[in-house]
């Protein structure tokens, strides 16, 4: 059973939406019956925005109700059953609710439901709690084809009008509803049992090519089936190209919305856009799981949502396409640029409470996507993969259908492991920032110590309980660092040594003495690795930790690079510190431009 409360009003239970809509495709407009089967301790609530509610009966009884701002106000009781709502609305032109999405010769209706946007279509309890099962039917002009969730369960004609009903949705959110209504061009393929399309809107000339959507989902869906341990739950999956649209994607369960430029790739595509189109598409799908069929009690928890689905999206790619080394496009854009905003003071915690919705669009950042996923990497790297699938998968099957809140998966990821991991997660998500930990060794003695790092300089003392991983000659070690100093006994004085192997972390390193760094440099560093040195240190140069000609003699380290992401992010590097300060920090007015008091320049840079 699934019981609520809606913005402090009456506790209900949504069974089923059985919903029918009139659109006028020329006119812009729509009418709607829309019936409930609910239960409800006291009078119904409803959200509806922007539309205008006709009226309310149960069976063949009409009911007294008020239209109070954003709310329908049912005076009916303690109610149980169906509530049939007849209303009225208006396509609207700001890429939420129903929606003309226009292109040059024409357009098409699409709907964009996330956050808050479902009410903007039909009255309902519009919360991600309240799941319940949609049953669609549209009426509209015989020429027009319409999409939805769900297969077509019958289509009819009736005069110059079409009416297409769809089957029954699983227990779903009101923000995953889909309708596309216009001019589609559609192809299909399928997978195993499932159905697969894709869809354009017509036109005269030109097309979106999506050959390779086609490929690069039934790889993701084959590598999330296998990882998860369930299998895609609907019958067909839908890739729509939205020709106007507000987002990169949006994953609807069983049709997908997307940019255009997001799903088409020709002959003439180059691999780095290829990836894009990739990632995005395995993002979305990835959702289909860990967002719809698991899906958050409440908006607090969209960060966990949207990184779980960048971590998958990168694992899912990695496996269809290793060629394209994906992890390390993900540590210089996603981690990287995380660590770029949290290095202000000016940050937040990626955890933030919601309690109005219009604070829940402010919670797509950076942060949400790039260091939530950065974290979930950090947390597989300590306790391993194969138990942090396990507690995925056991997460997924306990809760499916369902709502679950970010320390549900914890706890299912703890259990797997045996490890803190409700511990690490619940400090990791509530404080800003992130930490650098400094290394120094003394014959077997290992140092460690840590405190929040600031791009502007200075010290804040903070602690997080940072799982590290540690490669001692050649052997990786694992272990928990969470206090604001350290030991560690070493069996012996290594002779190479490297914290954060392949840049797992979210945290910088500093090493201190030429000793260590020598034995670091004598380490087999992966590519990563040599990638994580080269960032730690531009964050050092421009907090003003690491003096210059400290920085330069790191960078000629690199001289002999054969690697790309090491080369590029050295170039890149230059080319940053080239465009701060042309004649060099050689004279005072340069040196100047890499303290902390003049940062705010290679702040900005550091973030576009």
């Amino acid at each position: 059973m699934q019981v609520a409360a809606q913005a402090g009003k009456t506790v209900q239970e949504v069974k089923q939406y059985d919903l029918f809509m009139d659109v006028d495709f020329t006119g812009l407009k729509y009418t709607g019956k829309v019936t409930i089967d609910l239960t409800s301790t006291g009078d119904v609530n409803l959200d509806a925005v922007n539309l205008q509610v006709l009226s309310v009966r149960s069976g063949t009884r009409n009911i007294l109700f008020k239209q109070n701002g954003p709310v329908v106000e049912i005076q009916t009781g303690r109610f149980s059953g169906p509530l049939e709502v007849e209303y009225k609305g208006k396509v609207s032109d700001n890429f939420t609710g129903l929606y003309k999405a226009s292109f040059g010769e024409g357009y098409v209706l699409s709907t964009h439901l996330e956050a808050v946007q479902a009410r903007k279509v039909l009255p309902c309890v519009d919360h991600p709690a309240y799941k319940a099962h949609f049953k669609v039917t549209v009426r509209t002009d015989d020429d027009l084809s319409v999409i939805s969730n769900m297969p077509i369960d019958s289509e009819k004609i009736e005069g110059n009008k079409k009416i297409t009903s769809f089957q029954k949705t699983p227990k779903m959110s009101t923000y995953l509803l889909y309708l596309g209504i216009g001019k589609w061009v559609e192809k299909r393929d399928h997978r195993g049992k499932t159905q697969l399309y894709s869809a354009y809107a017509k036109r005269s000339k030109g097309e979106i090519k999506m050959d390779f959507a086609f490929e690069a989902a039934k790889k993701v869906l084959d590598y999330y089936e296998s990882y998860f341990g369930i299998p895609y739950e609907l019958p067909k999956l839908h890739q729509v190209a939205v020709p106007e649209f507000a987002y990169g994607a949006m994953e609807n369960w069983g049709a997908i919305t997307y940019r255009e430029i997001r799903l088409h790739v020709d002959k003439d595509t180059t691999v780095q856009t290829k990836k894009a189109v990739a990632s995005v598409i395995a993002h979305e799908i990835a959702h289909m799981w860990f967002g719809d069929l698991v899906t958050m009690k409440w908006w607090d928890d969209i960060w966990l949502n949207e990184s779980f689905a960048t971590f998958m999206g990168q694992k899912s790619i990695d496996s269809a396409y290793p060629q394209w080394t994906i992890w390390q496009d993900f540590v210089r854009t996603q981690t990287a640029g995380a660590q770029a905003r949290d290095g202000l003071k000016s940050t937040h915690p990626i955890e933030a409470k919601v309690s109005d919705p219009a604070e829940i669009e402010e919670l797509f950042d950076e942060i949400s996507y790039g260091k939530g996923a950065s974290i979930l990497r950090m947390i597989e790297a300590y306790i391993g993969p194969d138990n942090f699938q396990k507690g995925v998968a056991n997460y997924l099957q306990q809760f499916r259908y369902s709502n679950a809140a970010g320390r549900d998966f914890w706890t299912r990821l703890q259990q797997a492991s045996g490890t803190e991991v409700n511990r690490i997660m619940e400090a990791w998500i509530s404080k800003p920032g992130y930490p650098i930990v400094t290394v120094s060794l003394s014959n077997t003695k290992l140092s460690l110590e840590q405190e929040r790092f600031l791009l502007a300089g200075g010290i804040e003392k903070q602690t997080w309980p940072i799982p590290v991983t540690m490669t001692v000659d050649g052997k990786t070690q694992r272990f928990l660092f969470d206090k604001e100093k350290s030991e560690i006994n070493l069996a012996s004085t290594p002779k190479s040594l490297k914290l954060n192997t392949d840049q797992t972390g979210f945290y910088l390193v500093y090493y201190q003495g030429k000793d260590l760094q020598d034995r670091l440099w004598s380490s087999k560093l992966s590519t990563l690795d040599k990638w994580g040195l080269a960032s730690d240190a531009k964050q050092f140069l421009f907090s003003g930790k690491t003096p210059f000609k400290e920085y330069l003699a790191l960078v000629e380290r690199y001289q002999n690079e054969q690697e790309y992401l090491p080369a590029y992010e050295i170039s890149d590097q230059l080319t940053l510190l080239y465009q701060i300060a042309p004649k060099g920090p050689s004279n005072e007015e340069g040196r100047q431009q890499f303290t902390p008091q003049r940062n705010s320049r290679s702040e900005t840079s550091l973030t576009r």
